[in-house]
């Protein structure tokens, strides 16, 4: 397995898994499949050649606006050629669900990988409705990725680490990882606007910080902040 994901400080993560000892909560879904800790990662073990998707525990769940990107290390079982690729999927209350697929190409089958997807809009992110990201009451991955099953005489096993949900950097409001002029461009115009409630402000008005309804100087000393560190965890 690879090292826990970028070393980051504690103030950067949301919520973690490594799996140290035991499953740390996570749990089987949909058809049947055994979940194990054989010494410092989790494995799935397909039972009938559906999907293998464990289940986060509640610490992954809540209000994925402060969440900004997810990384985890994958392992695909070295049996067959890869089918499938590996998916994350989040879910609210009422069953709606969002989900994103990784590039066959980044999982080979055999050795750890560290896949890794910024969250809101951008090219290349996951840009998950409001109504769930608000509201996550379920997050999984998808790791059944070579089809291999009892059926088939089989058994499959893929494993998992360091799953991480890194914290949201507020400034970046483009999404693409860094704290830059482009964001000052969109800060500006947020600024210049002042009010919250102005049909020009963006919608859910990313700039006011500090959700007091205004794009005004307090949120201008939390942008200069970010600004001064430029990357996003």
């Amino acid at each position: 397995m690879l090292a826990p994901a970028l070393q980051a400080s504690a103030s950067d993560i949301v919520a973690i898994s490594t799996f140290d000892s035991g499953l740390d909560g996570w749990t089987p879904s949909g058809r049947t499949c055994i979940l194990s800790n054989p010494g410092g990662f989790l494995r799935a073990q397909d039972l009938d050649g559906g999907w293998s998707r464990p289940v986060a525990p509640e610490k992954f769940a809540g209000d994925w606006r402060r969440v900004g990107r997810i990384s985890f290390d994958i392992r695909p079982d070295a049996g067959r050629a890869l089918q499938y690729p590996a998916a994350v999927r989040v879910m609210n209350a009422e069953g709606e669900f969002s989900e994103y697929e990784f590039e066959e190409s980044a999982t080979p089958i055999g050795v750890w990988s560290t896949l890794s997807v910024r969250i809101g809009p951008g090219e290349g992110n996951w840009d998950i409705p409001a109504s769930i990201r608000a509201a996550v009451s379920e997050f999984s991955i998808r790791i059944d990725l070579n089809d291999n099953n009892l059926d088939s005489g089989t058994i499959e096993l893929d494993d998992l680490d360091n799953i991480t949900l890194f914290a949201a950097c507020p400034a970046d409001l483009n999404s693409d990882g860094q704290v830059d002029d482009a964001d000052f461009l969109v800060f500006l115009f947020a600024y210049n606007t002042l009010d919250c409630a102005s049909p020009a402000m963006p919608a859910d008005c990313p700039a006011d910080f500090n959700n007091d309804g205004f794009v005004d100087d307090a949120d201008f000393v939390t942008f200069v902040t970010e600004y001064n560190q430029l990357l996003c965890p």
